[in-house]
């Protein structure tokens, strides 16, 4: 006869035998070593065949790691596949490639600028077809050849995809020279609506890439690095057209998509000033009547700080209103010039079309009819600046 003691254990046992048969191990478990680790891909068109040319850049784990020696390993590797079709070249990737293509973290997607202003509606499709796709990914467009983008070397940050990644996270925090909004998401959000979307422009610095690790022995950051250089008009997934670093601010604030941005404001006597919008400006259109026809009023608010001051007067409150309003007028003309060249292109940029379509009533039907009426739209821009940060000094230091 067993003790209560006994019986205790020997069930403690058998329960401890049941969970341990129906526990698995990782029979399916890919090992680290056995994928290629995508960080940035590229695509562009054989200008001979038509073809699809996809560029993958694999991570190589062991040149991400400390390194001793005269030798450095390359911290990437670079694939090319090509096929007739977006998803053919894809599947040929398993053949080129000696290891499983893990493409779920990369960073970027590059597209020739080629390929842009033909139309991305082909891959777009594909990519918006796969159960595993990644539409939070930022899009470049190209102006140098994608084989030098994709074969060159970035410094500090080793892996160019998340450089690039980066870049366009600070620049669209700090500048307002790059949207935030430029990922293959928004790009998809707006295929079949007339509204447009602002993607970086990227090249080379020097006509020649580096593509071999002693990149890495440089102290000269620029030379041959990859910079950002204005950025491309998508409608309907092609590049229409592009603009500046500059213009691209100037789109980037009426579209509601801009965190901050520096603006000198000029004196009389040649002093200047320069101030910072501190926090999002807040921007808001409205579409509506104004004497029998359609208008868009478009006001913008801006909070300004103050970071390089070089005048000669002190900061009183007259002094103030009076940089508040040269400030206003500014950006006014810099806005209304960036407008009246934009529609010199035929681009609309504040999406009026797409507003008109919304429109409902019998009023707004005659609009509606004429594609080409946005143009005749009257855009009404009121600019509000408002000082509220100078600094811990009213006057600048003259040493005497």
């Amino acid at each position: 006869m067993w003790s209560y003691r006994v019986k205790r254990y020997v069930l403690k046992f058998i329960v401890a035998a049941f969970f341990c048969s129906i526990l698995t191990s990782c029979w399916d478990q890919v090992e680290i070593n056995q994928l290629a680790i995508v960080n940035m891909a590229g695509v562009d068109r054989n200008p001979k065949n038509g073809n699809f040319e996809v560029y993958y850049q694999v991570i190589n784990p062991s040149g991400m790691s400390g390194q001793t020696g005269a030798s450095i390993k390359a911290p990437v590797y670079v694939y090319k596949v090509e096929g007739k079709h977006v998803g053919v070249t894809a599947n040929k990737s398993n053949i080129s490639i000696p290891r499983e293509l893990f493409a779920d973290h990369y960073q970027i997607i590059i597209i020739s600028k080629k390929l842009a202003q033909e139309g991305m509606r082909e891959y777009l499709n594909f990519t918006e077809q796969q159960p595993d796709r990644r539409t939070t990914v930022h899009m470049v467009i190209a102006d140098s050849p994608i084989p030098d983008i994709m074969n060159t070397f970035t410094p500090l940050e080793r892996l160019p995809g998340r450089s690039l990644k980066s870049s366009i996270n600070n620049a669209s925090k700090f500048t307002g020279k790059i949207s935030e909004f430029s990922r293959v998401k928004d790009v998809l959000k707006q295929m079949e609506s007339s509204k447009l979307t602002l993607l970086p422009i990227i090249k080379l610095s020097t006509s020649k890439q580096e593509s071999t690790s002693s990149r890495f022995e440089q102290i000269d950051a620029d030379k041959g690095n990859i910079r950002f250089d204005g950025a491309a008009l998508i409608k309907h997934g092609r590049m229409i057209g592009e603009i500046n670093s500059k213009q691209a601010i100037w789109y980037n604030l009426l579209n509601n998509q801009l965190h901050s941005f520096i603006q000198d404001v000029e004196f009389p006597d040649k002093q200047v000033l320069e101030v910072q919008v501190d926090g999002s400006p807040k921007v808001s259109n409205k579409l509506m009547f104004a004497s029998g026809h359609p208008s868009l009023r478009v006001n913008i608010r801006l909070k300004l700080k103050i970071i390089s001051n070089t005048l000669n007067e002190l900061l009183t409150e007259d002094k103030i209103n009076e940089i508040e309003d040269r400030l206003n007028q500014k950006v006014y003309e810099q806005a209304t010039t960036f407008l009246e060249y934009s529609q010199s292109k035929d681009w609309d940029v504040l999406s009026i079309e797409e507003q008109l379509k919304k429109k409902r009533g019998s009023s707004w039907n005659q609009f509606q009819n004429d594609p080409e009426y946005w143009k005749k739209v009257n855009i009404a821009l009121k600019i509000q600046s408002k000082v509220t940060t100078t600094g811990t000094s009213i006057h600048p230091y003259k040493g005497d």
